[in-house]
């Protein structure tokens, strides 16, 4: 049998920078939602069952972003949705209609603000948000926007607020070879360690079925 080489998993894939990427899908998908939105392109979405999930690759998201010089990042969790608003109306206030249309040029940096379990805000909060987004370019503020679909009573309405400018990523365990090629990957390398600690930090059980979701714009 022959081993089409295109598909074989290399170190980059799994073990990027220092990070641990549980496959090379998830590596790829993580590299599109990341150019989409230093680029400004979109706004992004990270959804999943799967809170260790989000907690892990939010982490390496944010980390990332941080290293960006022309970026400012802001974090904001459900308890402070207020504060999140107040910021909205914060930027605004400083700029003319004009700039904030992106009809006159703006002295604004980038900014990303990050929201952890957006499905704690009301339709008024998301609406918001998604209208600076969306109707303000000279704002530049795009979100990033982690669903924790394990939270009871959350789910993705609220994401349609934002339209076609969202790129959502759905994270899903992996497969059991995937976690075998880590692990065989992670030996040969000498990251076994934090391999199996990330693993187990997600729960994984050999067995469980998976499925790979690409991200999609809406």
């Amino acid at each position: 049998m022959t081993i089409d080489k295109s598909q074989q998993v290399v170190l980059p894939d799994l073990y990027d920078d220092g990070d641990i990427f549980l496959s090379s899908e998830d590596n790829q998908n993580f590299k599109n939602i990341f150019n989409a939105i230093v680029n400004g392109q979109a706004n992004i979405a990270i959804i999943s069952k799967e809170s260790s999930l989000i907690d892990h690759y939010g982490q390496i998201l944010i980390s990332r972003l941080r290293q960006l010089e022309n970026l400012r990042i802001e974090v904001y969790f459900p308890s402070n949705t207020e504060t999140l608003i107040n910021r909205f109306n914060q930027i605004l206030a400083n700029m003319t209609v004009a700039e904030a249309r992106g009809e006159a040029d703006t002295s604004e940096p980038d900014r990303i603000l990050v929201v952890h379990d957006f499905s704690a805000m009301n339709d008024r909060e998301l609406q918001l948000m998604a209208r600076i987004t969306n109707d303000f370019p000279g704002a530049k503020t795009r979100m990033v926007l982690l669903l924790d679909l394990s939270v009871p009573n959350s789910n993705t309405k609220g994401l349609g607020s934002f339209g076609k400018k969202l790129s959502k990523w759905t994270l899903v365990l992996p497969s059991d070879e995937e976690v075998k090629e880590l692990f065989r990957l992670a030996k040969t390398l000498g990251f076994d360690e934090q391999a199996l600690a990330l693993v187990k930090k997600i729960g994984f059980e050999f067995g469980k079925s998976s499925g790979h979701v690409q991200p999609t714009r809406e």
